[in-house]
């Protein structure tokens, strides 16, 4: 295996697609081919996968006095993302359950506050058009924020955004 070709290779590969890579790993590979290099032209016959094998096992945690620790760290974050994905919905409903009862209000310090205070001193019309207003912009939130994971190629948090923008779209759509 000749590790120019093949990075050259993977280069050819990855520019012909229509993502892209950050620079960090686009400098890291350059910087492995650059030793490369320079090794197999001061000694032919010098391997640079053996060398660098052991050394990558360990920087990822692979070797086998790390594996046990990495997979415990893996399930511990795995645990809480579940752990927050579960919450996520009651926590959704409290919100929703308190803008609809007006019992919402965002304190920003003192005595300044925005809520549902604030929409009880109007019309009681003011009050029942303020939650649809409250829902479509949480709403167009998730769909914003969905497009942006979903442009930083960060496929489960985009699905996870655009099930909640579905969520509240679907109570929208249900409240009128």
């Amino acid at each position: 295996m000749d590790i120019p070709e093949v990075v050259d290779e993977i280069g050819k590969l990855l520019y012909g697609q229509p993502f892209q890579i950050p620079a960090q790993f686009a400098f890291t590979g350059r910087a492995i081919s650059t030793l490369v290099g320079v090794s197999t032209g001061l000694a032919p016959d010098f391997n640079f996968i053996d060398i660098a094998v052991p050394y990558a096992r360990k920087f990822l945690g692979l070797n086998t006095e790390d594996i046990g620790k990495t997979i415990q760290q893996l399930l511990s974050q795995l645990l809480e993302t579940v752990n927050t994905l579960l919450k996520m919905p009651r926590t959704i409903e409290r919100i929703l359950a308190k803008l609809e009862t007006g019992q919402f209000v965002i304190n920003l310090g003192g005595d300044i506050g925005i809520g549902a205070t604030a929409f009880r001193r109007r019309e009681t019309n003011s009050a029942n058009t303020a939650f649809p207003l409250a829902l479509a912009l949480m709403f167009l939130g998730c769909l914003a924020a969905a497009a942006f994971f979903l442009h930083d190629h960060d496929e489960i948090l985009s699905f996870v955004t655009l099930g909640l923008a579905a969520i509240l779209g679907l109570r929208l759509f249900l409240r009128f």
